[in-house]
């Protein structure tokens, strides 16, 4: 299987890569802003092309920037026939929300459920802070059940 990783040279996509690629089951791609620029509809087709999973980090900035981003990304995955999409979207995703990222990811799912791609999501939060820091917090706080992912 070949699964290909957006802002696959970023912290949290560079992450996947490499969690993906030591398990050496599959053939893993990790798409940059080199290689699949999220402006660049033909460079994101030609990535994409042979890909049967896509695990799709959401792009960064101005939300109404990140939005188009997300089209071009979905769109040239239904072009390209990936059968997979797995999201890192946020655990308030909602499109009638004022946060600009809780809107894109509301906006992002929205858009998944209504494409022929079968999708899984993540709902990731302290998205931002390094490994294990969201652990410091919650213990120092007393709360427990909160554990950071690495």
């Amino acid at each position: 299987m070949r699964i290909a990783v957006t802002g696959g040279t970023g912290r949290i996509g560079g992450h996947v890569v490499q969690l993906l690629a030591d398990e050496r089951r599959h053939d893993v791609v990790g798409l940059s802003s080199r290689t699949a620029p999220y402006d660049d509809p033909a460079a994101l087709r030609a990535a994409l092309d042979g890909v049967d999973t896509l695990v799709f980090v959401s792009s960064d900035g101005e939300a109404a920037r990140v939005i188009v981003h997300h089209h071009k990304v979905l769109d040239a995955a239904i072009q390209r026939g990936v059968g997979h999409v797995v999201l890192l979207s946020g655990l308030d995703a909602d499109v009638d929300s004022p946060f600009c990222y809780a809107y894109t990811n509301g906006h992002t799912e929205r858009l998944l459920r209504a494409s022929p791609i079968a999708v899984a999501w993540r709902h990731a939060g302290l998205v931002g802070l390094p490994p294990g820091r969201a652990v410091d917090r919650a213990d120092a706080a007393g709360k427990s059940g909160v554990r950071a992912v690495p």
